[in-house]
């Protein structure tokens, strides 16, 4: 997956007699990469016309390090070149109010004023954002015989989709800034954003992301109402600390109601999609009607007999249908996964938050490479590739730029020796193969990846190799793949395989696992941000001395297994899997708490993206419907930590049954249970169902979240200082809508 998002803009600055060819490309979240810029400019520049323009669009801090990449690596300066006819080419660092904080020329015949850089970034953020509510579709057509109830009454056969918008993290990062632009220092000592939608949260982390990492200190919390079915009971405590982002609207009444009920003025309310360009009691990112060229006030509200698809926040319904419920079960299981489980022996090869060598983010489930290279299995299995698929005549091993990829690519050369064949000219790290003289020999390349997650780096290498030894056949040996889905890891494997059009590569994966999205804020970054604000609020001592020492527990993300991610029991013995796992076979009891965690990503991944699955037992929302996670999971399942792995691998919107009363009722029963009993083995995962409920992973009615956070509950867990903090500021959220 790129870290750039990148499009084509068209406009005329001042002085201008004809319109600028604009190629705009703007960084995410990611750590920057030379590689990676150089192979989105080389694909763009390639595949269409030359730009008038280049502009480059990066965080402040990223500034100073992309602008030193510009001027020292080969590749990139030979891309930003390309085009002896381009007018100006611009880095510009946007700053923490999504302004321009610095900009500066990269070459170009005719450069750029500061005014006129300036008014074209304006533009540009402008046409991007078109440019995506376009490539996405974000305007949705009811089916035929259809058409769609509004929560606010309207009547029509559209509706606007603003999901849709948030596709990559590059594209949610870019409209970030817009929202930014719109609320400028709003945004400073804000407690809380408010969102209509689940679907808006990407969108309020990465506003407050964006901020943070140019220096500005925001940490606010972030709260959905659910439309219109939870902003009657709005009260904040201090307006004047809020914000709110909404997703979609026709008329404008959703903003309306929250400004009232809220107490929030117009300039601290920012939608998304809508069919105006700007409303008292809103700013307005997308104009659609305009930009789809419909007139939505126009729109047939008649159409007699046709079914009524009723609106419920970001999902949708017939009549307003309640969620579907999914039961985890064998038909959900990874094929095979269990075999090639047992193929890591005694190694313990998962890591949960843990943060990689060279990585720039600890993510949910990683792999621990160091571990990777003591399993017998995987060495053997590296001995019978080298063998069976790797040319006898390879000259050249290349190695994913890391510690342990540089280690596989050792072991392989010596056992490429041992074999009696000639030692390979030596090992090339990927960071070094960008200066290397280009070879116009045939013999083989070995190419090898300890762990790969979006194969980025070895789509570098690939490109890189174009160059070095365009003439070469290919081996890909890959050890561990933790892609997002499956799907998209068939799509690395089929990029890295495509070669000359008489062969193909060859591509070689010992182990392969999809896990789902570990991007942005997991349920660990949800914790450490609940924690910091909880000992703001100078909570209790018993409590905010548990607090910090859970605090600096899980702060420790560059050690695997540094510390149990997940929470002990009331009485601190750690989560452990006992005898008979249906996922896995386990004759003892288990403590590799990563292990379960993984077995059970991989199993909400394959039941949301295996189409094979029966569809009424697909973990996957669409837009007519919404799917969770039954209660039922949590007492099929009653192992600790196996409760705690679901709680923390799924998807809030897995978790979220608030508009469901009959699921909120049984999920709220089962709770009950647990934190009454939770110094008993039915109730050993307490501590995690109460972290779920306060950073609002979990979600169920209100109602039953008043029924089920009484004071005789709190009663029972007041001398446990953990349970009663958690489960006395999840009270707090279900009475009053707002953070203390």
């Amino acid at each position: 997956m790129s870290r750039f998002f990148n499009f084509r803009a068209s406009f005329a600055l001042a002085g201008d007699t004809h319109n600028r060819e604009v190629l705009v490309v703007s960084q995410g979240f990611q750590r920057f990469e030379a590689d990676d810029l150089t192979a989105t400019l080389e694909s763009t520049l390639e595949s269409e016309v030359l730009p008038d323009d280049i502009f480059i669009l990066v965080p402040l801090a990223s500034f100073d390090e992309v602008m030193k990449q510009c001027h020292s690596d080969a590749s990139l300066k030979t891309a930003l070149q390309r085009g002896p006819t381009i007018w100006a080419r611009v880095l510009v660092g946007i700053n923490g109010y999504g302004l321009v904080g610095k900009a500066e020329s990269l070459g170009g015949i005719q450069p750029l004023t500061e005014s006129q850089i300036e008014e074209a970034f304006k533009r540009a953020i402008q046409e991007g954002l078109h440019h995506i509510a376009v490539n996405h579709n974000v305007l949705k057509h009811a089916p035929a015989g259809c058409v769609f109830v509004k929560p606010s009454g309207d009547v029509l056969d559209i509706f606007l989709l603003a999901a849709d918008l948030l596709q990559s993290e590059a594209e949610i990062v870019f409209v970030g800034i817009a929202v930014l632009q719109k609320i400028g220092k709003q945004l400073d000592g804000v407690r809380t954003i408010y969102i209509d939608t689940m679907s808006m949260q990407p969108l309020a982390r990465a506003v407050v992301a964006f901020a943070q990492s140019a220096g500005r200190y925001v940490a606010p919390s972030v709260q959905s109402f659910h439309s219109y079915t939870g902003i009657e009971a709005l009260r904040p405590e201090m307006p004047e600390k809020i914000l709110c982002l909404i997703s979609a609207s026709t008329s404008g009444a959703l903003a309306k109601r929250f400004a009232t009920h809220a107490r929030c003025p117009g300039n601290r309310i920012v939608t998304c999609l809508d069919v105006e360009d700007h409303r008292d009691d809103s700013h307005v990112l997308i104009n659609v009607q305009t930009l789809f060229n419909v007139n939505v006030r126009g729109r047939d509200k008649g159409r007699p007999g046709a079914a009524r698809v009723q609106l419920a926040g970001e999902f949708f319904g017939s009549t307003a249908s309640p969620p579907r419920a999914v039961v985890l079960s064998l038909k959900h299981a990874v094929a095979d996964l269990k075999r090639k489980v047992g193929l890591f022996g005694v190694q313990k090869m998962f890591a949960l938050d843990f943060a990689a060598p060279g990585a720039d983010q600890p993510r949910a489930l990683a792999i621990d490479g160091a571990a990777l290279m003591l399993v017998d299995s995987f060495k053997e299995w590296v001995n019978q590739r080298l063998r069976w698929s790797v040319p006898g005549t390879t000259k050249w091993i290349v190695h994913a730029d890391d510690p342990v990829s540089a280690d596989m690519a050792s072991f392989c050369e010596r056992q490429i020796e041992q074999m009696g064949l000639p030692k390979p000219d030596g090992l090339i790290n990927a960071s070094d193969l960008g200066g290397k003289t280009p070879m116009s020999t045939d013999h083989g390349v070995l190419i090898v990846s300890a762990v790969v997650r979006s194969g980025t780096q070895l789509a570098s290498i690939s490109r890189d190799l174009r160059l070095f030894a365009p003439k070469s056949p290919r081996t890909f040996l890959i050890g561990v793949a933790l892609p997002i889905s499956s799907s998209a890891y068939k799509t690395t494997e089929a990029n890295l395989r495509k070669g000359p059009k008489s062969w193909d590569y060859a591509v070689e994966t010992w182990f392969s696992m999809a896990a789902g999205h570990s991007d942005g804020m997991s349920s660990w970054d949800e914790e450490r941000a609940l924690l910091l604000h909880l000992l703001e609020e100078q909570v209790d001592r018993p409590f905010a001395t548990w607090a910090e020492a859970r605090f600096k527990a899980i702060s420790d993300t560059g050690t695997a297994g540094s510390t149990p991610r997940l929470h002990s029991t009331t009485s601190g013995a750690p989560l452990v899997l006992r005898r008979d796992f249906v996922f896995l076979d386990n004759p003892h009891e288990l403590t590799d708490q990563a292990l379960v965690y993984a077995l059970i990503s991989a199993t909400l991944q394959n039941a949301r993206e295996n189409s094979f699955i029966a569809e009424d037992l697909q973990l996957r929302s669409s837009a007519y419907g919404h799917v969770v996670l039954s209660p039922e999971c949590f007492t099929r399942y009653n192992d600790g930590v196996i409760q705690a792995s679901l709680l923390r691998a799924a998807y809030p919107s897995e978790l979220d049954f608030e508009s469901s009363p009959e699921l909120s009722a049984d999920m709220s029963r089962i709770l009950r249970r647990v934190f009454q009993h939770h110094r008993l083995e039915r109730g050993e995962a307490a501590t995690e169902f109460a972290t779920a409920l306060a950073t609002q992973r979990m979600r169920i009615a209100k109602t039953w979240g008043k029924r089920l956070l009484d004071d005789e509950l709190l009663a029972s867990v007041k001398d446990v200082p953990e349970l009663y903090g958690l489960l006395d500021f999840a009270r707090h959220r279900y009475y009053w809508d707002g953070s203390r």
